[in-house]
């Protein structure tokens, strides 16, 4: 249960920056990623794992992540991310925040990235 597949978008034009930067657009570029793996056949069965993407942020010095389940297509399955972030974060002693009307997002500090990613690991790992 705790593994879990992840991307982070690094050193952006300003413009890509801006984009993906916004939870919005984060989400769905996730979506397409997640839809593509699994029409694809590469990421079912035994290989259907969460997805989390992140993007650190040049022009906010911030990073943002999204989290999503890997579901068939048409399936849906409820999105526990919005928990397991905070709780990951609140580990490490983290600032953030919730970034839009998604829970299962988030914003933190850049230099607490990696420190998350092994928080959420483990959190996951745990079953929170």
């Amino acid at each position: 249960a705790g593994d879990f597949r992840y991307a982070i978008l690094e050193r952006l034009d300003d413009t890509s920056d801006l984009i993906f930067s916004q939870p919005q657009s984060l989400v769905r570029l996730a979506r397409f990623l997640v839809k593509a793996h699994v029409n694809s056949g590469k990421w079912t069965g035994l290989s259907a794992k969460p997805f989390v993407l992140g993007i650190k942020s040049n022009r906010t010095m911030k990073s943002y992540f999204v989290g999503l389940q890997c579901c068939r297509a048409g399936e849906m399955q409820r999105n526990a991310f919005g928990r397991a972030f905070q709780y990951a974060a609140s580990r490490i002693e983290a600032e953030m925040k919730h970034n839009g009307f998604d829970s299962a997002s988030i914003e933190l500090n850049t230099d607490d990235v990696h420190r998350f990613l092994v928080s959420l690991h483990d959190t996951l790992t745990r079953g929170f």
